[in-house]
């Protein structure tokens, strides 16, 4: 099983994060981090802006990334407001054997 996990910095990576996303599409989960659902919802301090030279991100990335990703099946989890997370990419065919789903808690305490 191949499982990745990336920080999306809300796409300002621009053209290499797709691509990246494009090269690696066989992996089986994709976990990322700082992905915007509605990034409308932010100014230019958050989401870049080109006259301070800081690349604008992609206001829409869990669904652009959603089209690379077409035998993916995308969950998105808020973070801030309900716009801005974190998601997961499931490969369809494991998304299909999925019988539960909720939060995990992962701890190194003794239970």
């Amino acid at each position: 099983m191949k499982i990745i996990s990336l920080n999306a910095w809300c796409g300002r990576a621009g053209k290499p994060l797709y691509n990246f996303f494009e090269e690696y599409n066989d992996a089986d989960i994709f976990c990322l981090q700082e992905v915007d659902l509605d990034g409308s919802k932010f100014g230019p301090d958050v989401v870049g802006n080109d006259n301070e030279g800081t690349p604008i991100g992609d206001p829409d990335l869990f669904y652009s990334i959603g089209k690379i990703l077409s035998h993916h099946h995308g969950y998105f989890s808020p973070t801030l407001g309900r716009w801005w997370g974190n998601a997961i990419y499931i490969k369809k065919s494991l998304y299909r054997k999925t019988t539960a789903s909720g939060e995990l808690l992962v701890s190194d305490a003794q239970q």
